[in-house]
């Protein structure tokens, strides 16, 4: 079994899964492996069953769901014809703080100078924190990939093809030919943002405007396009996909106008 484990791991290292990700997913089944009677580590559906009674018991919905993706892969990898029903989500939370991709672009019009509008584009672009913005140099639109440093590790984010044509003109037009293309402290962002808000109004609250809601606008926008929370979690450089779960939530006005499409 240690065999199967290991050939599994190291194909969601060929398919570039980050190593914590990785790690949830050894720990999730390593879990239901201790599971199994020690005499008989056989794999029947029978013992499946009993796995995910005992999920239902101890845990809490998202988690249950998490663990039943992670096993239904690796029963598919071991050509097991058995697959976990996820749990069902009897509320959806519905949060109404999220900035909505209209607001963005209300933003981004009435921003009140370029610098803090090719801020606001590339903190959407990316999904990075703006502790991480003078990690995109110059250098990197060459590429387009920038390794980003947080706590210690290392992740690798990116660039659109877009947003690398949008900060060569950035960088044309000011003569910043290397080095770091943003500089701004927290300070600045924070009022440049309220005064864009000011400017936008048409009814944008102003708590919804801070440099974090740009990121939120990212994660959502991305779940809504490819719908894999995995490879979001490693490009906002999460440690846990539970802290990724929150933007699978929609706010009240993306919620409406998916209603509205339905017939």
């Amino acid at each position: 079994m240690d065999k199967i484990i290991e050939e599994y791991k190291n194909t969601l290292q060929m398919k570039f899964f980050s190593q914590t990700t990785i790690n949830a997913y050894m720990a999730d089944i390593k879990k239901f492996l201790e599971f199994l009677p020690e005499k008989n580590l056989e794999i029947i559906p029978k013992e499946i069953h009993n796995y995910r009674k005992y999920l239902k018991n101890n845990y809490k919905v998202s988690t249950i769901n998490r663990k039943v993706t992670t096993l239904n892969n690796f029963f598919k990898s071991l050509g097991i014809d058995v697959r976990l029903k996820a749990e069902k989500v009897h509320r959806m939370s519905i949060k109404d703080d999220f900035l909505t991709e209209r607001e963005y672009k209300r933003l981004l019009k009435f921003a009140i100078n370029e610098k803090i509008r090719i801020t606001m584009v590339v903190l959407a672009h990316t999904g990075i924190r703006v502790s991480e913005l003078k990690y995109i140099h110059v250098e990197n639109l060459k590429t387009g990939i920038v390794e980003i440093e947080n706590k210690g590790k290392i992740r690798i984010i990116i660039l659109s093809k877009n947003l690398i044509n949008i900060l060569k003109k950035y960088c044309g037009e000011r003569n910043i030919k290397s080095g770091s293309i943003i500089e701004v402290s927290r300070i600045y962002i924070h009022n440049s943002l309220k005064q864009s808000a000011a400017n936008a109004r048409g009814g944008l609250k102003k708590s919804k405007v801070h440099a974090h809601a740009f990121r939120h606008l990212f994660a959502v926008q991305f779940l809504k396009k490819n719908n894999n929370i995995a490879a979001l979690a490693d490009i906002l450089g999460h440690s846990s996909l539970e802290t990724t779960r929150i933007y699978t939530s929609l706010n009240k006005r993306q919620f409406q106008e998916m209603l509205e499409d339905i017939i």
